[in-house]
Formats: structure tokens, sequence, C-alpha cells
């Protein structure tokens, strides 16, 4: 008995070591990150689907599912993606298959490697001492932010924990050279991972380049002249993408293609007009309304993203109810002392990260914003280890951490009600519930249909069909044909698989029609319903699927 009891305290001990709280941060990060990983969110957004579908394709022909051979940027609903997401889920559907788990693999490690990195660079900025690194990476192993994004095929969280490598080697660049190849690596694959990173990571280039500049320029010239050459060969097909009309998603969300409408101006058209009324001072007005969006309770603590609601969890921000005060003690406890170069980098990486956001037409953007998620991490883990440092030279401690704690807890208990409890069902809509199921019943009936009719909407319903049908990347290549939409510069739609049509639905002919199978969210025409599936709520309608005899 006494020989376990000395083995139980080695293992407290060692547990309580600098490595092995680390490993507990990033062994808590993977659970939160990979549990129920394939179902919870409930279902694949399109863009999810269409991302394992063109590495599917990708693993069994070599080219995506429009036929072109090992491309960098992907086609996707007449849309152009960056492709590296494609290329990293290829190993995790070769070995797991073509599902939803293996399609977000690769999203939930990097949010796990991204708690690991968080430790690596709040040492390697040199702040404070080794509490705080062990701090911060239990702050960002548990933040709701770095979880909801890793928990979906998220390019933005791949983009973050590349910029997190980058930054991670930047910093050891500046004491030796060499780093920068590696810095330089890392910062110019998020441009072949994401489209938004165009703007987040040049922002979080200039600061460093800008706030440590006489350290940049000790780097030896060889392995800066090396190191441009680098980022230029690897950012070359993103760069040609700006001219080649591959960045039509970007230019149709932007704020500055908002058009007033004529009668706001004609409201407006006095002699003042330019001067209060202009449309650059709208712009810059309504920049601003969404910059400042970014720092409100609402969107860090009480509600999220209300305008994009699959981006975040219900009746939850991006951060716990608890950090808001820590956020707030942090922020004092960075300006109390004098303001050190990593200091002001991370006030300055918080002040600018909003900004790609800022540019959307939403009114906050959760998944452009997402880099601000570490500047908060490291301010967070700033009040909390002043807490701490207060605490620990109290005379009686436990009632302290025992307070401390059950904050802590309840926030974070609540966080995790809402995640895996509320989301599915309230959510389910949001993340295109039912597509899965309603694949799986036409999959079984198919052939006993002249044809089927689906109904044509922006969810892209083929994508579906190909990715939980495993369909034939071979037999799809022949027969992929976007056709443009009404909206000039957004998606394309397939119109036909097999005897399957995608269409809107024009239920007068439909009176016309035998022996078709009709899916539709509506049933304006009350004809029978052979089967129903519903959202996760179970009240609202995801499908009704009609049987015209």
């Amino acid at each position: 008995m006494e020989v376990w009891h000395l083995k139980c305290m080695k293992i407290i001990k060692k547990l309580f070591t600098v490595h092995g709280l680390l490993f507990t941060a990033i062994a808590l990060a993977a659970i939160l990150r990979l549990w129920n990983l394939g179902s919870n969110p409930p279902s694949l957004t399109p863009d999810e689907a269409a991302l394992g579908y063109n590495a599917y394709s990708i693993l069994k022909t070599g080219k995506d599912e429009h036929g072109t051979v090992l491309p960098i940027i992907f086609k996707s609903f007449g849309d152009f993606k960056p492709g590296l997401y494609v290329y990293l889920t290829i190993p995790s559907i070769a070995i797991f298959g073509l599902n939803e788990f293996a399609t977000r693999l690769p999203s939930a490690l990097a949010g796990v490697i991204s708690v690991f990195l968080v430790y690596l660079i709040i040492r390697k900025l040199e702040i404070g001492n080794w509490k705080l690194g062990i701090i911060a990476a239990f702050v960002a192993a548990i933040n709701p932010f770095l979880i909801y994004f890793s928990r979906g095929a998220w390019e933005a969280n791949v983009s973050l924990t590349l910029t997190l490598f980058g930054i991670y080697f930047f910093l050891k660049a500046v004491k030796d050279s060499r780093y920068l190849l590696l810095s330089t690596l890392y910062f110019a694959l998020t441009l072949v991972t994401y489209q938004g990173a165009k703007l987040s990571t040049a922002i979080v280039l200039f600061l460093l380049i800008a706030i440590y500049w006489k350290d940049f320029w000790n780097i030896k010239l060889k392995y800066l002249l090396i190191s441009l050459g680098l980022g230029i060969v690897i950012s070359i097909p993103i760069i040609l993408s700006l001219f080649n009309g591959q960045t039509q998603r970007l230019t149709i969300y932007s704020i500055f293609s908002f058009v007033r409408p004529e009668t706001e101006i004609q409201t407006y058209s006095d002699g003042y007009f330019w001067l209060f009324h202009s449309n650059a001072l709208n712009h810059a007005r309504m920049v601003a309304s969404r910059w400042f969006n970014f720092y409100s309770g609402q969107f860090l603590v009480f509600e999220g993203d209300v305008a994009n609601p699959r981006y975040g969890v219900p009746y939850q921000g991006v951060l716990l109810m608890a950090d808001l005060f820590m956020l707030l003690l942090g922020l004092f406890t960075l300006f109390k002392n004098k303001m050190s170069k990593p200091s002001l980098f991370i006030f300055l990486w918080l002040i600018l990260a909003p900004f790609s956001a800022a540019l959307s037409r939403d009114q906050t953007n959760a998944v452009r914003s997402l880099n601000a998620a570490i500047p908060l991490i490291v301010i967070i883990s700033f009040g909390f280890n002043q807490v701490v440092s207060w605490i620990s030279i109290q005379r009686i401690k436990f009632p302290y951490y025992i307070l401390l704690s059950t904050f802590y807890f309840f926030s974070f208990v609540y966080f995790l009600d809402a995640i895996f409890v509320h989301l599915p069902a309230h959510n389910s809509s949001y993340w295109k519930y039912g597509y899965k199921e309603a694949v799986s019943y036409i999959t079984e009936v198919e052939s006993k249909y002249t044809h089927i009719i689906f109904e044509q909407s922006f969810d892209q319903p083929y994508i579906y069909f190909l990715f939980h049908q495993k369909y034939s990347p071979t037999k799809f290549q022949d027969q992929a044909n976007l056709v443009s939409s009404q909206y000039k510069g957004d998606v394309g739609f397939q119109t036909r698989l097999d005897n399957i049509r995608f269409e809107q639905i024009d239920w007068s002919a439909l009176k016309n029609d035998h022996n078709v199978l009709v899916v539709s969210s509506t049933n304006p025409e009350k004809y029978p319903v052979i089967k129903e599936i519903n959202y996760l709520n179970g009240r609202d309608v995801a499908f009704n699927i009609i049987e015209i005899k």
C-alpha cells in the first residue's frame, strides 16, 4: 500500500512540473477538439463537403472534382479557394475514409497544435515567467473561439496555426538568421490556405517587422534574400489569382460592394453631400462600426457572432464569461507596466486583427477575426497570472483558489452545455442538417423513379450526393458543369447528377409528371409526403420527400 502511495505522489509531482502541466493542457485541448468530432457540429456545410470530396477526388484520381490536375486554387461552386486544406485532408481520408471526422480532422489537429504554439510564443516573447506560458496554454485549451473553429473544416483555423508557427520562428530568427526561412515558409503557406490570410498575415508581418525593426535588419542578408524568394515562389498562385478573377467572393462580401439605395442618396443630396454624406465617409463609418462591434460584450462574452449564427455557439461569446474579468485586469496590467516590444506587439495585434472582419458586409464576422483570439488569450493570461500572484502572497490561500476555480468551472461548464447540448439542437439548420439524411434515403430508392427533383439552393445539394455516396470522381469529372447563377460573380450551380435534377421546383408543372420523387423544404400544393426530415429541434422541417405517381 505504501508503494502505491509513493508512486501516486511521484505521478502527481510530475504532473505539476512544467512539462506535466503543458501535457495536461494539450491533452485537454485534444479532448475538447476531437471528442464527437464527426457528429458535432451536426452536419457538414457545403464548403466542408467540397473540401472533403475534392481531397477524395485528388486521392483517387490526382484531379479535383472538375478534372484539374493537382490545382493550387480549387474552383468550388464558382468560387475559388486556396487548396492547402484539401491536401492536408488527403491522409485522414486515406486512413478513415470519406466522412465528417476525416474532413474535420486537419482543423482539429491544428487547433491542438496551436495550444502548444501559444506556450512556445509566450516563452519566446520573454514576458512574465514560465507560469504565464502554462496559464496561456490552459486558457487557449478551453477558449471557445479556438475550440469552435477547430471542430469544423475551417481553413481560417489552419491558417491561424500556420501564422503562429510563422511568429514563433520569426522570434527565433532575430537571434538565429536561419529560422527566417521557416518563418517565411509558414507565413506564405497561410496564403495558400485561406483567402482572408492576405490581410491577416500582412497585419502580423507588418507588426513584427515594425516592432522588431532593428533586430530584423540584423538578420544576415543571405537569409533575407532567400526568404524573400521563397515567399514569392509560394505566393505566386495567390498573386496571380488577384488578376484573373479568382477572388470574387472577397469582392462580393466586401463592405465596399455595398451599394447605397438611390433614395438614400437623394435624401442627402444637398450642398453638403460630399462633406458629410459621401460614399467614402459612409464606408469609413461602416468599417469603424464593425471594428468596434468586435470589442463589445455582446460579441466577446454573451452572444458571439449574431450576424452569422453558424460562426458560434448559442448563448455564448468567443470568450468564457470568467474571461471578461481577466481580460480587463490583463489590460490594466499591460498598461501599468512599461510597454515592452512583446507587450506592444500583443496590444497592437489585438487592435488591428479585427480589421479583416471590419471590411466585411456583416456587422460582426467571427471567422475573419479569428486571429484576434491569440492576443485576447495572452492578455487574459496576464490577468489570470496577476490574480494567481496576488493569491500566492496571501496568508490564507485556499478560499481564494476555491473561488477562482468555481468561477471558471461554472463558466466552462456553461460553455460545454452550449456547444455539446444546445448547438446540435438549436443550430442544426445553420449547419445544413438533413442533407445527409435525404441523400441516404434517395440512394436506397432512386432506381425506382424516372427522375428525382431536388430543390436547388446556394447550399449546393449536389456536393452532398458526391460526398455521402462517395460518388466516383472519374464518373463525376465527365459530367461536372457548373452553371452560372443570376447573381454576377457569385456561385454557380450543378444542375444534374445521373437521374437527379437540381432546380427550382415548378409546383404546377409537377401535376403532369409521373413516377417522380421531389425533395423540397416546402410543400405549397400539399402533396402527400412519404418522408419528413426534421431539424434536431424536433419541430421545424428540413425536407419533405414527395412521391408523384
